[in-house]
């Protein structure tokens, strides 16, 4: 629920603004890895460890990207908010992303924008792929 309320108020903030404050990503991670030590200690290790790689591996990837297209793709903010997320989620925030992304595709071209705001719709991706994971 705090991660919801989080989640939201990035999302409000990404809308109005197109950044995220590190601080709303910075309490994202250490309340889910607060949650980690307290509900699947053994957990921990893995879950941190697999944030860090894809953390890793998206600002990599969007540098190359920049470089190669001279554009971006996805802001650094939005990376740390999904690096943030696999705290919560573990290897299920890759699902999370696509149906994000999905949603925010989707609103992309009905709504005939080039640029969106990305946390809200990874937000419902996220709390969608959380409440199915939980209930699988």
């Amino acid at each position: 629920m705090v991660a919801f309320l989080i989640s939201l108020a990035a999302s409000v903030q990404d809308i109005r603004t197109r950044s995220i404050a590190n601080a709303a990503s910075l309490a994202l991670a250490l309340l889910g890895a607060g949650w980690r030590c307290m509900h699947a200690p053994q957990t921990l290790v893995y879950y941190t460890g697999f944030s860090v790689a894809i953390c890793l591996l998206m600002v990599v990837g969007e540098l190359l990207f920049r470089r190669v297209s001279g554009r971006m793709a996805i802001g650094m903010g939005d990376i740390k908010f999904i690096a943030a997320w696999s705290l919560w989620l573990g290897p299920a925030v890759i699902f999370g992303v696509g149906i994000g992304c999905a949603f925010a595709a989707l609103f992309g071209i009905i709504a005939k924008q080039k640029t969106i705001a990305l946390v809200p719709w990874l937000t419902a991706g996220f709390v969608l792929t959380g409440v199915v994971c939980r209930f699988m």
